[in-house]
C-alpha cells in the first residue's frame, strides 16, 4: 500500500491531496489569491489529521514542477522538507 502527498502550487490554484494506491481519498484546494505560503501547510495538516495518517507513514510526497511563480513552487517544494522533519 502506497500513500503519496501531492502538492501542486504552480497555478492561482493551490492543491493538496493524500493518494492512497493510486486513488485520491482526500483533497483540499482554494482559488483564493496566491497565498499558497501560508494555504499549503493549513491543507497538508488539515489531510493528515482528517486522515490520521501520520507524516512518517507517508511513503512519497509529489510536488508539481511548475511553470508557476517562485514563491509558489518554493511553497510547494518545502513541504516535503516540513513532514519529514515535524
Amino acid at each position: 500500500m502506497s500513500l503519496i502527498l501531492c502538492i501542486e502550487t504552480g497555478t492561482d490554484i493551490c492543491s493538496v491531496g493524500l493518494a492512497r494506491d493510486g486513488e485520491l481519498i482526500s483533497l483540499r484546494e482554494s482559488d483564493q489569491g496566491r497565498d499558497h505560503a501560508r494555504q499549503v501547510g493549513v491543507f497538508v495538516d488539515e489531510l493528515l489529521s482528517q486522515t490520521g495518517i501520520a507524516p512518517e507513514e507517508l511513503d512519497a510526497v509529489a510536488v508539481g514542477k511548475g511553470p508557476g511563480s517562485y514563491t509558489g513552487l518554493r511553497s510547494a517544494f518545502r513541504s516535503p522538507r516540513d513532514c519529514a522533519t515535524g
